[in-house]
């Protein structure tokens, strides 16, 4: 009995995780954020931030093989 079982260790080509695809996205949530939040409180704005940029990491659909830490 032969088990021809692949396990890939690496995402394919179109599932890599690209600097240049994210930058934007998360330059654009912190831009956002700090636009419409009151700077007087630096705990919340801070939390709002990761959580919208983690969220706008979430949709670029890369999540099968990597963890995002914010």
């Amino acid at each position: 009995m032969s088990n021809n079982t692949e396990y890939k260790i690496r995402p394919s080509f179109k599932a890599k995780f690209r600097n240049a695809e994210a930058r934007p996205l998360l330059e654009k949530v912190v831009n956002d954020c700090l636009l419409q939040v009151d700077s007087t409180d630096t705990s919340v704005t801070t939390k709002l931030i990761a959580d919208r940029v983690k969220d706008e990491l979430k949709g670029l659909k890369k999540d099968d093989h990597y963890k995002y830490i914010v």
